[in-house]
């Protein structure tokens, strides 16, 4: 990669971008290639990933259907029969785990409706999991995309109840310990349960072993960690959303470099992993404007072998990684 490009993205980012940027990580071929922090963030720092939880929940989910402990077409509140719910209907009697890994359930649930406040009422709520099953379901929405933290909040519930463990040890059991993301905490809400849809804490650098594990098909060390085929699967596109389509729980789009995908969180917190370029960016922070791959990082790949020293970039560039 030419350290110049890099410069160029660096000094834009030290002028037009102070302190919004809490963290980025390049890595390509496996290596890291750049790093930087902003005070008082580090390497060793627990970010709020927000959204980016999603993503981790689809892998867990696909452990738990390959185990054979959860299935596609079972219905969701088969699960709770010691709970009763509001608002019921055929519809929501017969709403299943994969209308929750689509966010197609139809429930009414405006969460980008900034006049609705409903996240923040569900969130507030004593029992999110009594909230949100309590909510009607409209029948034209049924099978049609909604953006649905709750979705994945009651799908997380579920695998915790099929387990018999708690979100945070099924899946560091089956996924996260085994490829070293030994920061991740899920957050517990009220009623005790993991959110499966928001709010986990990890460092950027395990953030990027879980890009890695998806960039190499769900394989790490030699070993198959998540099934091949689920990987595939959430990284299909199930839904189109115009710019970009929408997989279980994954952000699919195609760039100039092939295919992109990623796991998004509010506030700028990404993992962004382009296959054709062997690439993972990890971005944090506190704006949803993310660096471009397309202005800075992209043009920065010259070669697939090393390219000739350039000692005064180089020496820039380590020199803005540091500065904090």
């Amino acid at each position: 990669m030419d350290s110049e490009k890099l410069v160029e993205m660096f000094e834009y980012i030290e002028q037009y971008d102070p302190k919004k940027l809490h963290g980025l990580l390049i890595i390509r071929n496996g290596h890291i290639i750049a790093e930087k922090y902003t005070f008082p963030y580090n390497e060793k720092f627990t970010h709020n990933t927000y959204s980016v939880t999603k993503s981790l929940t689809s892998a867990i989910a696909g452990i738990a259907l390959d185990e054979g402990i959860i299935n596609h077409n079972d219905r969701v509140l088969d699960y709770f029969p010691d709970m009763t719910f509001g608002n019921m209907s055929e519809k929501k009697e017969n709403m299943t785990i994969e209308q929750l890994l689509l966010m197609k359930t139809g429930i009414q649930w405006p969460e980008w409706d900034s006049d609705k406040q409903i996240f923040e009422v569900w969130e507030n709520s004593e029992s999110l999991l009594q909230y949100y099953l309590d909510q009607p379901i409209i029948k034209e929405q049924v099978g049609k995309w909604n953006y649905d933290t709750g979705a994945v909040y009651v799908l997380g519930a579920i695998i915790e109840r099929a387990s018999g463990m708690t979100l945070n040890e099924y899946g560091k059991e089956k996924i996260f310990d085994r490829i070293g993301m030994d920061s991740l905490q899920f957050h517990v809400t009220n009623d005790g349960i993991a959110h499966g849809g928001t709010y986990s804490q990890m460092t950027p650098r395990d953030m990027a072993r879980f890009g890695y594990l998806y960039l190499h098909d769900g394989k790490w060390d030699g070993e198959q960690i998540v099934p091949k085929e689920w990987v595939k699967e959430s990284l299909h596109p199930h839904t189109e959303l115009g710019m970009t389509d929408y997989g279980y729980y994954f952000y699919l789009s195609e760039g100039e470099n092939g295919r992109e995908f990623s796991a998004r969180g509010a506030f700028g917190q990404w993992i962004i992993v382009v296959p054709e370029l062997e690439l993972i960016v990890i971005e944090t922070g506190k704006d949803s404007e993310r660096l471009s791959i397309r202005d800075y990082i992209g043009p920065a790949i010259k070669s697939e072998s090393p390219l000739l020293a350039n000692e005064q970039a180089y020496a820039r560039l380590k020199e803005l990684m540091e500065k904090k």
